[in-house]
């Protein structure tokens, strides 16, 4: 298993099935599963593909991603839409000095 490059992908029958259904708000696409923002208060879906290579200038903004292994909670995954990824990006970076 390769974590970085989170290879090979493995557990997809484990994906809940609403998750395929999605449409993700950077190319309007249903296909494929769809993860949703953690803004409790946003349900914007996107592909992780497609928040990774989306162009700030035209979504808006910039999608926060950022996976790590924490100690008591295992492997946590912030994924954050570009409405809301810069205001969490500051508040992880606020909470995590270097």
């Amino acid at each position: 298993e390769n974590v970085i490059l989170q290879e090979p992908v493995t557990g997809l029958e484990e994906i809940d099935n609403k998750r395929w259904r999605l449409q993700c708000c950077v190319c309007d696409s249903t296909a494929g599963a769809c993860v949703q923002c953690d803004d409790p208060s946003c349900c914007k879906a996107f592909h992780i593909g497609c928040a990774v290579f989306a162009d700030p200038t035209v979504v808006g903004g910039r999608f926060f991603l950022h996976t790590t292994d924490h100690f008591e909670k295992g492997i946590v995954h912030l994924r954050y839409c570009a409405q809301h990824g810069d205001k969490y990006r500051k508040v992880y970076a606020d909470s995590h000095p270097d």
